[in-house]
């Protein structure tokens, strides 16, 4: 069973709801835009972040050609020249890294602040029938509260400043690549789509899981957060292993979901490196092709090989951030569909006329009134 019948929802139906993730995403980040200034440093740093892979490969490359040099003295002028750089590149990196960190961490805790409050405030701009709802319960209300924001936070400090750098890193790398030979970047740039591939049957079926754990987590807290709310009365009624049991059997479905979510998400993750091994099996020998009929040299395709390789390292870790992303995306759903929803009758809307106590006498009475929640009906 793949992820989307684990869910309940077709192929289309998931990927509409990816969509409206990103644009519900992208809608927050509007709404705390006053937070965005942290992002133009962070984004600057996390770019020369991202840069720094494919440059140091260009001085990795060198240093690997500069070990078969015959001449001693020029060896070791070469290779004290190559390590000052690795130190160079290590400063750059430490304060690159440092600072985005810095910026991107403080922005997503700015805004998770504000996210929590924001709604808890629509939460209670609600009327008595939504809590009367039973995917509105106190357990499930509270898990929200607590975890979406939660969610969000860590895809604006940690994915998000992970997907800019391993961007800026393969555009680079590409542009390195192109640089110093067109035709060794081509025969290793055609192996992309099949890492493309990997990392997006790896993602989609994470949303799907993701999705449906997590109303299942939800539904299990909910009703724990009822039991011990009412604990006398279990006490009383001695139904204590019955809400235990109940409990366990609601944790069941989310247990195999993660099982099996664990399964795939390795088998993705495990294809997508194991290709790295067979682009660098590619490279060689096409390499060593190019080198024997004159093409290229052989610090030309360390170049091009490891300008690719090292930019297809921050890929990697794009892709380990992709259930972080997943988890805001749906996160990011629920929180406007909590911050979009107005009662029918709403106690902060400014509309109507307003009546001074002066203007206000008599007395109300009611008669034959009927009333039930909508729930209840």
């Amino acid at each position: 069973m793949d992820g989307a019948e684990a869910s309940g929802k077709s192929s289309k139906e998931i990927e509409g709801e990816n969509t409206n993730g990103i644009r519900s995403l992208y809608q927050l980040i509007k709404m705390n835009r006053k937070h965005a200034v942290y992002f133009i440093p962070g984004t600057l740093l996390t770019i020369v972040d991202g840069v720094s892979f494919p440059c140091f490969s260009l001085v990795f490359s060198r240093m690997i050609v500069a070990m078969a040099i015959g001449d001693p003295d020029e060896q070791k002028r070469k290779i004290n020249l190559y390590a000052g750089l690795f130190f160079m590149f290590a400063c750059v990196i430490f304060f690159a890294i440092g600072g985005r960190n810095f910026f991107f961490l403080r922005a997503a805790e700015r805004i998770t602040y504000k996210m929590r409050y924001d709604v808890f405030r629509a939460m209670m701009r609600q009327d008595a029938a939504y809590f009367d709802q039973k995917e509105n319960g106190t357990g499930a209300l509270t898990a929200r509260l607590a975890t979406e924001a939660t969610d969000i936070n860590r895809s604006i400090g940690e994915a998000l400043p992970a997907f800019v750098a391993g961007l800026a890193s393969m555009l680079a790398g590409i542009i390195i690549a192109f640089i110093y030979d067109w035709r060794l970047t081509l025969v290793i740039l055609a192996t992309l789509p099949f890492l493309t591939l990997a990392f997006y049957f790896e993602g989609r079926s994470v949303f799907a899981r993701t999705k449906a754990m997590k109303g299942a987590y939800e539904k299990a807290s909910q009703e724990a957060s009822e039991t011990v709310s009412n604990i006398r009365t279990v006490i009383t009624l001695t139904r204590e292993h019955t809400f235990i049991e109940q409990f366990r059997q609601n944790s069941v479905g989310p247990y195999r979901n993660a099982i099996k979510n664990h399964y795939i998400s390795c088998v993705g993750y495990g294809f997508a490196q194991s290709t790295m091994f067979l682009v660098y099996c590619l490279a060689f020998f096409v390499g060593s092709r190019f080198i024997l009929d004159g093409y290229i040299d052989v610090t030309t395709m360390f170049n091009v090989m490891y300008a690719i390789v090292f930019s297809a390292f921050a890929l990697g870790l794009v892709a380990q951030q992709s259930s972080v992303f997943t988890k805001s995306l749906l996160a990011s759903n629920k929180i406007m569909d909590t911050l979009e929803s107005v009662p029918l009758i709403d106690a902060r809307s400014p509309d109507g006329t307003k009546l001074s106590k002066e203007q206000v006498s008599g007395s109300i009475a009611l008669d034959s009134v009927r009333f039930a929640y909508p729930t209840r009906m």
